[in-house]
């Protein structure tokens, strides 16, 4: 006996009607929850291990320590821009700002 894929019928002369004996019903769902179950739990185990990887990667550095690089996109107004001394980079590091002393804020949003 073969099951379609909505198990609404079977292909077997034997059934009346090509209805499905209740228990090839059961069968089917239980495979299909099972196949679920395991999918669920791998999506699962891949957000744990490289979500994990990327909050250590974006935690702000230590008291102390050195900025880690990193790029910012410039600033839209041209004002601003010539007021960092950036002006024609479409991005730009804190090295790149022409300023004897740069103060950044970094918030812990979550």
């Amino acid at each position: 006996m073969r099951l379609d894929p909505f198990c609404r019928s079977a292909v077997n002369s034997k059934t009346a009607g090509g209805a499905v004996p209740k228990a090839y019903q059961t069968l089917y769902y239980l495979k299909r929850f099972f196949y679920l179950i395991s999918i669920q739990n791998l999506a699962i185990w891949l957000g744990a291990t490289f979500g994990l990887a990327a909050a250590a990667e974006s935690q702000a550095p230590a008291e102390g320590a050195p900025l880690p690089e990193f790029t910012l996109p410039a600033p839209k107004d041209a004002a601003h821009g010539a007021y960092l001394g950036v002006s024609g980079k479409k991005e730009f590091t804190v090295a790149d700002i022409k300023a004897e002393v740069v103060i950044i804020e970094i918030f812990n949003m979550y």
